[in-house]
């Protein structure tokens, strides 16, 4: 009952995202339930499994779609005119006609369903919490502070550059430059994403070590697949767009923190 119910959930927004990218053209309807749809996924799960597993996965995600959602308002992402630049740049480069059914099948119909897979982990039907469930849980924790801390910096470099006016941690020179390279993003060029990465794996492994499915960590492999594509084509824009992009790729970790860079490694000179 309980999957049926999910199933029906999941292939209902496929159909709504399609539905309205065909009416508006924007391509941007699943990224705007992105910080939602594994929310209500989870507690649909813990309203049918009521076990002490299914609260915890269930909490652990709310509070990544609470802080992501905000994120995501701020920026302007949740306003019906905005798209991903990324999807601009693809339906440019392979035509109006490809890019209606790569969004189809890549963005209406697998990323809904990433969606509900990353969710699905919290289908906990008993057991009970134990240590490494903490310590799961404090590094999901942990890496929700992050990204919140990777996206602020990210937001604030931004806001810099939009004003032109140079700070104490986003000096005249990196504005100049046109990219953040200095907080968390001397130890890797995309700290948040890495940080995304880290929070569904925790709610794979969570999962497992109560129901040794395997298919707990599909969502989260594919999100990995998925991130490690689209940081591709973003750094592809970057290097075109910043002359100084390709020497901070050769100083900086895509993904992988390195924890030891030394401070003066963090700007390209």
């Amino acid at each position: 009952m309980l999957y049926t119910i999910l199933a029906g959930l999941c292939m209902t927004s496929m159909v709504v995202c399609e539905v309205l990218f065909l009416i508006t053209n924007n391509a941007s309807w699943v990224d705007r339930i992105w910080s939602i749809a594994p929310v209500c996924y989870a507690w649909v799960i813990l309203f049918h499994t009521n076990s002490p597993v299914s609260l915890l996965l269930s909490a652990l995600i709310t509070l990544w779609g609470l802080r992501l959602t905000y994120n995501t308002y701020r920026k302007g992402q949740l306003a019906l005119s905005h798209q991903d630049y990324r999807y601009t740049e693809m339906a440019a480069k392979i035509g109006k006609g490809s890019f209606g059914a790569l969004h189809l099948f890549a963005v209406a119909i697998f990323q809904n369903a990433l969606l509900l897979l990353l969710a699905t982990p919290a289908a906990q039907f008993g057991g009970r919490l134990g240590y490494a469930d903490g310590v799961l849980a404090a590094v999901h924790l942990a890496a929700i502070a992050t990204e919140a801390v990777a996206d602020q910096q990210q937001w604030d470099f931004q806001l810099a550059k939009k004003n032109g006016k140079p700070t104490q941690q986003h000096p005249k020179e990196e504005l100049e430059r046109g990219f953040v390279s200095s907080g968390l993003f001397r130890y890797c060029r995309h700290p948040n994403f890495a940080a995304e990465i880290t929070i569904w794996w925790t709610v794979a492994l969570i999962g497992y070590l109560h129901s040794e499915r395997l298919i707990d960590f599909l969502g989260a492999a594919l999100l990995t697949g998925v991130f490690a594509g689209s940081t591709q084509m973003t750094e592809g824009i970057s290097s075109r767009k910043y002359k100084e992009y390709a020497e901070y790729q050769k100083s900086t970790p895509m993904l992988l923190p390195n924890p030891f860079v030394r401070a003066e490694s963090a700007h390209v000179e």
